[in-house]
């Protein structure tokens, strides 16, 4: 992912819907490809930005991705 705020900001939201579901295994499949890619890992290398935007984001990114975390 780049350094570049809003790309970041642009491409978690792109994981976020992914991984979002209305019931709990619609999106089961996508968050394990995700996961299988490296996004997870990607996406916890920015949980220490000062951007609250941001930072808000990759929390709910996680949570999506990895909810036995949370």
């Amino acid at each position: 992912m780049s350094n570049d705020n809003e790309l970041i900001l642009a491409a978690l939201w792109c994981v976020i819907n992914l991984a979002w579901s209305d019931d709990d295994h619609s999106a089961k499949d996508r968050v394990e490809m995700l996961k299988k890619a490296g996004f997870l890992d990607i996406i916890r290398k920015h949980s220490g930005t000062s951007n609250m935007d941001l930072k808000d984001r990759v929390q709910t990114a996680i949570k999506y991705l990895s909810p036995e975390e949370q």
